[in-house]
């Protein structure tokens, strides 16, 4: 278990590594939001948003034009009444910025794929559900980037679904970049 949470960590890690390695510049943002979940049933236990927050690396090659290679790390957690739910999804992708990079409103779009953590133990009817696992996943994005420095953005996460729980939703979100080098 220890081994393939490792796996996928070194993995996304070293995916990263190899843009980071090629880019002219990288940035690293923090992001903050909520998510909403599709399933009905994952909303009657934990509620109609849940907390969403993560790390955001990107790297940026001038030969690429306005196509960008990045990372997206996320937290999304739930509990209520006993039952707990944290997904981690590591993903990878592109992003593609709609206008010129420098202009001070810059919209966009992001698909990724790669893995998730799951982490979850659901009680139904006194039968319980518990889960500590990775499994595939992908989102896509469209935002728009204000000033270099801040975005707000919409995202759907696709989920491998698991013990017939859906943990697919979308995710409203504010991001402020940190670092620049």
């Amino acid at each position: 278990m220890k081994l393939r949470m490792f796996a996928g960590a070194a993995i996304w890690a070293l995916a990263c590594g190899v843009g980071l390695a090629q880019a002219d510049y990288s940035t690293w943002g923090i992001k903050a939001g909520v998510f909403l979940p599709t399933s009905s049933t994952l909303r009657q236990i934990f509620g109609d948003d849940w907390l969403s927050i993560g790390l955001t690396p990107q790297q940026s090659n001038t030969s690429m034009g306005n196509l960008t290679f990045g990372g997206d790390i996320g937290l999304i957690y739930a509990s209520s009444g006993g039952n707990r739910l944290t997904l981690i999804p590591l993903t990878i992708g592109y992003t593609m910025k709609f206008s010129n990079p420098n202009d001070a409103v810059v919209p966009y779009g992001a698909v990724r794929a790669g893995v998730a953590y799951y982490d979850y133990s659901i009680t139904i009817n006194a039968t319980n559900f518990t889960r500590n696992e990775f499994n595939v996943t992908g989102n896509a994005e469209v935002g728009v980037i204000f000033q270099k420095k801040f975005t707000l953005a919409a995202r759907y996460d696709w989920f491998t679904e698991t013990d017939h729980f859906n943990f697919d939703g979308l995710t409203l979100w504010a991001e402020l970049q940190l670092f620049r080098f």
